[in-house]
């Protein structure tokens, strides 16, 4: 769930070295017998910033063109996002069923594949609640008689944050132009049911809605709230302008655009509340730039896996998850059956009472997982090898 420059390649490194089929914005791994490369390496290149830069081709395996389906979805998620936001005459309710109707075909193919996906990166984090929606919509052997939102099945959210100071000036410097936010005024319309968004202009920037903190609804990265408040604030509008239509650049604006407007402090407190309520709904949060060190992937792959089996493992030593079948968890499991039975047995006996050192029940962080790896003596990690870290960024798959 971590937004781009947190260190989300390096996150992508780690969830493919766990096994996961992976995809992030113009890059991803599939599995061994997936790909057919003329080259191999298994580390994304940290030799250039640019996937555009990687030239060796590869093709998907004949006996697995299911992917096909599945990095042409993520193409079109990606890609037209950037594309559509782009354009000033992009209609917000066609990118809206753009991004809506890519993003369930991918958590779908996974499903009807059973195969284990980690998104990463724009746009995914801009449509967090959209797809713990489409999640439940699909898993879940009843979901819908579910008492509560925390009954109901959730996705895995792991996060690379940063501090937000930093990050907006980063992000502004590097990649301004096309980082999107919704603008104050259309986050605000919820508290002023009924204005137009044309009435905003005198309101303040550092005044906006924050995150639900049950469907991580609304806040300034949630894209389709911000569409779809935004035509509601259009249609009940009294100005016939605003009321015929409304433009892209109305409900959003870059990272670069709001800096001129001396908006930066929206920017961060945005961020900063985006992060906080991520950090509390993810089982992994890191953050690699207050790090002394340089973090290594194997490092980061370990901590997430000792975050999952402690959240996969309930109290009574069984699997708490539907799909513990699927390519990538299948894996996951079986060559950590070894560290699962040492926590099967150690919640059988103890039910859990020193994961109270966690910072919430749902959170375990770097500090905690290392007293669990020296607690309990555990194995070292066993890396699933993923044949290609494979660039996505055109018509070809060139591997990296």
């Amino acid at each position: 769930a971590g937004q781009g420059t947190t260190g989300t390649h390096l996150f992508a490194e780690a969830t493919c070295r766990l096994g996961f089929v992976t995809l992030h914005y113009g890059v991803g791994c599939l599995p061994e017998n997936a790909v057919i490369p003329t080259d191999k390496t298994n580390e994304i290149s940290r030799q250039t910033n640019s996937p555009h830069s990687l030239s060796c081709h590869v093709s998907i395996s004949p006996s697995q063109t299911r992917y096909t389906s599945l990095l042409q979805h993520h193409k079109n998620i990606s890609k037209g996002f950037l594309s559509l936001m782009r354009k000033k005459d992009t209609d917000p309710v066609e990118l809206k069923h753009h991004l809506l109707d890519n993003l369930e075909k991918i958590i779908v193919w996974g499903k009807q594949n059973r195969v284990g996906l980690a998104l990463h990166d724009t746009p995914y984090p801009n449509l967090i609640p959209e797809i713990l929606k489409i999640v439940q919509k699909h898993y879940g052997n009843n979901a819908n008689e579910a008492k509560t939102i925390s009954a109901k099945p959730k996705p895995i959210i792991i996060l690379s944050e940063r501090n937000a100071k930093e990050f907006v000036e980063r992000r502004t410097r590097n990649h301004g132009s096309y980082s999107w936010i919704c603008r104050p005024e259309t986050n605000n319309y919820m508290n002023s049911t009924g204005t137009s968004i044309g009435d905003f202009a005198s309101t303040s920037p550092f005044n906006f809605e924050k995150m639900n903190e049950t469907t991580l609804e609304r806040g300034a990265f949630d894209f389709i709230s911000c569409i779809n408040h935004a035509n509601i604030s259009a249609r009940f509008s009294t100005n016939s302008a605003s009321s015929q239509s409304i433009e892209i650049d109305q409900i959003f604006y870059s990272f670069t655009k709001a800096d001129q407007l001396k908006h930066r402090q929206y920017l961060i407190d945005a961020v900063e509340n985006y992060q906080h309520n991520m950090r509390n709904e993810a089982i992994f949060s890191y953050n690699v730039f207050d790090k002394r060190n340089k973090t290594k992937v194997n490092d980061l792959a370990n901590w997430i896996k000792h975050s999952m089996l402690d959240m996969l493992i309930a109290d009574d030593g069984e699997t708490i998850m539907e799909g513990s079948d699927f390519l990538g968890f299948h894996k996951f499991f079986n060559e950590n059956k070894f560290e699962v039975e040492i926590r099967r047995g150690h919640r059988r006996r103890h039910y859990g009472s020193f994961y109270g050192e966690n910072r919430s029940e749902s959170i375990l962080d770097v500090h905690s997982t290392k007293y669990i790896t020296d607690k309990l003596r555990m194995s070292r990690i066993h890396l699933f090898k993923m044949k290609q870290i494979i660039s996505l960024d055109s018509d070809n798959l060139d591997c990296g």
